[in-house]
């Protein structure tokens, strides 16, 4: 396997250094591709979930040299390559490995050395393989082998996850509402009660089988990729009926509470049954697991923790008497159902005999209030029972109401069934304006929220060409041709000239072009600057590249000369009056300094990259966005600015537009002290324009509500409804605004 076959897996912080990290690694080193990735996670340069993601995401690789039939039979060698590792519990800790005799990547859980001194914990250990292993579900991790290794550990093999586990998942859900902003779709509560269903078939799966988990909690449920879930850590499971041998000791009242405990008490005190915490270990069974599967619906409702004592002696009392803190809704874009609460309190009963019979049941349940049902936790009363019907039969409930008013005599019941009728009719009315908001509030945070990614990318590159220049201007200067204005138009420009319809003349995408300030002479050290800067243009040509929101496709080159690219321009000035772009094109304006530029004196001294008030391109090119940072050698002393234009046509088309959206709406982008921007009309203007000059935002009254991360307002003076979004990247807000009577 090569570093290239692994290099879009990296974050994009690293990819710019990841050369040179790996040409440090090789120097002192002899290790492979996979214990350069184990290092860098060792070191801290990498998170545990980057390093998964890594190297789960390599091509499938054969390597017919590595296994030979003696070494599948040689006893005395490893059959594992073991890495770094992941986490650690009271058991043992997983490391990640590589399988010599398949190449896989797995995860190794292995003993430490203090459980291989204890005999009760090595059967322990034994039971969970053998446990995990049994349990064919495919929301349960799979075991693929058990073994001794050589130093006398006992360990298991099994699939090494990607992705996240369940609490980090609560965790970004509640990083949206603290923004004031809603879920997105991925994090909405339907798409977290379907995540817990596949958790509650996991469980009713192994209570067939007699397996109760006694360690279900966040921390141990894993979302993959593509929303897959696993349970894992059966470290502490039972088979219903079998002795239960407890490791001698108590748990320790100073550990976190969050921690699971090997003592009288098995599992983690925040998510244990009354009867767990209470030490009954023999009288356990799946109401004790959807105990705990309560708890997590709990948390996935609130996306807090139900029981929050300080330590695990706090956790342990307040479980033992199923004590829980009220459910309370963490925000309030976030209500809680009455019926998900029954189902909480139903599943949490402190009396094992008043929770469901199963945690089929309780999936039941669930299912239920998805499909709008009354649930069993909960029943409708008449009152909701005529609404709920109502709801789910609007056709059949009008022609029924029109055919009592026919059929009854009596005036007053004509009355009464109007008047419930109409009660009904305004509900279900309220119910779907409301509905209706959230979801335009959804569609224009999706947009802001695929802005705010697109500028933070146009960041990180820029920051990479910064980087680079930085460097380059400390090398020696390599052996690279300088092509100045006038060699473009003499014809000594780049063999690699192409026309482009876009940027409307011939362009290289492999060369930069080079120009001097008006009035600065040539010398032998600007020379050599010029020459070390014309070395910039892979360095560019990687940051139009990767530019791209997806993969960049085989043609990227042929798309970008005939409808441009996601950046338009990339360039470098110095102090001295030197500077290079890119595409190289040689068109600059004369006289022309770059020093003199509202690019450069916005990013000069500045080591942060700065998004700078929208201008309108020299050349023609029409409306630009431009991101600028300093460059500096290595004592602080500022050489220049590195600067990026994104064309405002891109942003427009991209971001600016709100299909899903109906009628007629308008996108804005607005800053802080009510500017427009741009807004979304103006593609025309901002494709040609040759001066602008941004105009007050035409409904001041409207940001006067803006004050919030994001929200809804109804203007109903003039029919409008404004939905925003503030980016993070840059200091604006997203405003779209349609006619109110077409949005509700």
């Amino acid at each position: 396997m090569k570093l290239a076959d692994l290099r879009d897996s990296f974050p994009q912080r690293l990819q710019d250094d990841l050369d040179a990290l790996w040409r440090a690694y090789r120097a002192e080193n002899s290790g492979d591709l996979l214990s350069f990735v184990s290092q860098l996670q060792e070191r801290g340069v990498l998170t545990n979930e980057e390093m998964r993601d890594i190297l789960l995401s390599g091509p499938v690789t054969l390597n017919a040299a590595q296994v030979t039939r003696s070494r599948l039979a040689h006893k005395d060698r490893p059959r594992h390559r073991k890495f770094s590792v992941l986490g650690a519990g009271a058991m043992g800790e997983v490391l990640v490995a590589l399988d010599e005799h398949t190449n896989r990547v797995i995860a190794l859980k292995r003993t430490t050395s203090g459980v291989v001194a204890s005999e009760e914990a090595i059967e322990r250990f034994h039971a969970e393989a053998q446990i995990t292993a049994q349990l064919d579900h495919p929301c349960i991790v799979p075991v693929h082998s058990l073994e001794l290794d050589q130093e006398g550990m006992m360990a298991y093999s099994m699939k090494l996850v990607r992705g996240q586990t369940l609490q980090e998942y609560i965790d970004e859900t509640r990083a949206f509402l603290e923004k004031g902003q809603p879920p997105d779709d991925d994090h909405s509560l339907a798409h977290r009660l379907d995540l817990f269903l596949d958790v509650c078939a996991a469980m009713d799966y192994a209570h067939t089988r007699s397996v109760i988990h006694r360690d279900l909690k966040p921390a141990n449920i894993m979302v993959g990729a593509f929303h897959q879930v696993l349970v894992m850590d059966w470290g502490i499971a039972k088979v219903i009926g079998t002795g239960d041998r407890t490791p001698s000791g108590e748990a320790d009242g100073d550990a976190p509470s969050g921690q699971t405990q090997l003592g009288v008490a098995l599992g983690t005190p925040p998510y244990m049954s009354p009867e767990q915490a209470q030490g009954l270990n023999q009288d356990l069974d799946g109401r004790s697991d959807q105990y705990a599967l309560g708890l997590i619906l709990y948390e996935l409702l609130t996306l807090k923790r139900a029981v929050q004592g300080k330590t695990a002696y706090a956790s342990l009392a307040l479980a033992a008497s199923a004590e829980k803190d009220p459910m309370v809704p963490f925000h309030p874009l976030e209500p809680i159902p009455r019926e998900l609460r029954a189902i909480v309190d139903k599943a949490t009963a402190e009396r094992r005999e008043d929770r469901y019979p199963t945690v089929e049941d309780l999936a039941d349940d669930v299912r239920r209030y998805l499909r709008n049902q009354a649930v069993l936790a909960a029943p409708d009363t008449t009152l909701q029972a005529a609404q709920r019907w109502l709801s789910n039969h609007r056709q059949a409930a009008t022609l029924a109401i029109m055919g009592l008013m026919v059929l009854t005599l009596g005036v007053g019941m004509i009355g009464i069934v109007s008047s419930l009728a109409i009660q009904a009719a305004a509900r279900h009315e309220a119910e779907l304006r409301e509905a209706r908001m959230g979801e335009l509030s959804a569609e224009v945070t999706r947009s802001a929220h695929a802005l705010d990614e697109r500028l933070t990318d146009f960041q990180t590159l820029l920051e990479g060409v910064a980087f680079s220049t930085e460097t380059a201007l400390r090398l020696q200067a390599p052996d690279v041709p300088v092509y100045l204005v006038e060699d473009f138009h003499e014809g000594r420009g780049p063999a690699d000239l192409q026309p482009s319809s876009f940027y409307s003349g011939p362009i290289s995408l492999h060369a930069v072009d080079a120009v001097l300030a008006t009035g600065v002479e040539h010398t032998a050290a600007l020379d050599t600057q010029l020459q070390r800067l014309s070395g910039l243009a892979p360095q560019f040509h990687s940051a139009f590249r990767r530019s791209y929101p997806q993969e960049a496709p085989t043609s990227w080159e042929s798309l970008g000369l005939l409808r441009g690219f996601p950046l338009m321009w990339a360039y470098v000035a110095t102090e001295d009056g030197a500077m290079v772009g890119y595409p190289a094109m040689g068109e600059y304006p004369d006289p022309y300094d770059p020093r003199e530029m509202a690019w450069y004196k916005g990013g000069w001294m500045n080591q942060d990259v700065t998004w700078l008030a929208l201008e309108a391109d020299e050349s023609g090119m029409g409306l630009l966005l431009t991101a600028a940072r300093g460059i500096f050698d290595t004592d602080g002393t500022p050489r220049g600015v590195a600067a990026v234009d994104v064309g405002f046509t891109y942003l427009i088309d991209q971001f600016l537009e709100t299909p899903a959206i109906r009628g007629d709406v308008e996108s804005f982008l607005v800053t802080h002290d009510g500017m427009t921007v741009v807004r979304s009309s103006q593609r025309d203007v901002a494709l040609r324009t040759q001066e602008y000059t941004q105009e007050p935002f035409p409904w001041p009254e409207a940001l006067t509500q803006t004050e919030r991360s994001s929200g809804v307002w109804v203007y109903p003076a003039e029919d409008r409804i404004f939905v925003w979004t503030r980016l993070t990247a840059i200091d604006w807000t997203f405003v779209t605004v349609g006619k109110a009577s077409e949005q509700l």
